[in-house]
């Protein structure tokens, strides 16, 4: 299997895509702050007053709001199933969910699980 990064990597590219929070795509504007006026449920002021532009939050407040952001779908955060995670070569199994498997295959019983 190819390296494909560090889980971390991968997490944080995953939430940036799947949150829309991605500041590479935010700096080459290809996202604008209506959108993420939209995502957020508000402009940057509701959440920083002293700043005038998501542009202008560091790091880790860019990455706090990519969890607070909800997406088209209405999800907060990120969220993907088996089938993806093969598909990007970070597990290998030959039954999964739409391969032959129930729906339920691989889900652990009791409390959901979390990344």
């Amino acid at each position: 299997m190819d390296y494909r990064g560090t889980y971390d990597e991968f997490r944080d590219a995953l939430r940036a895509f799947e949150s829309g929070w991605d500041r590479e795509r935010y700096n080459d504007g290809r996202i604008q702050d209506w959108q993420l006026n939209e995502w957020a449920g508000g402009p940057v002021q509701d959440f920083f007053p002293e700043y005038d532009s998501w542009g202008d939050l560091n790091d880790d407040q860019w990455s706090a709001m990519s969890y607070r952001s909800m997406n088209s779908l209405g999800f907060v955060g990120y969220q993907f199933g088996e089938a993806l995670l093969i598909d990007l070569g970070y597990y290998d199994d030959d039954v999964f969910y739409g391969n032959g498997a129930a729906p339920t295959h691989g889900m652990a019983s009791g409390p959901a699980r979390t990344a």
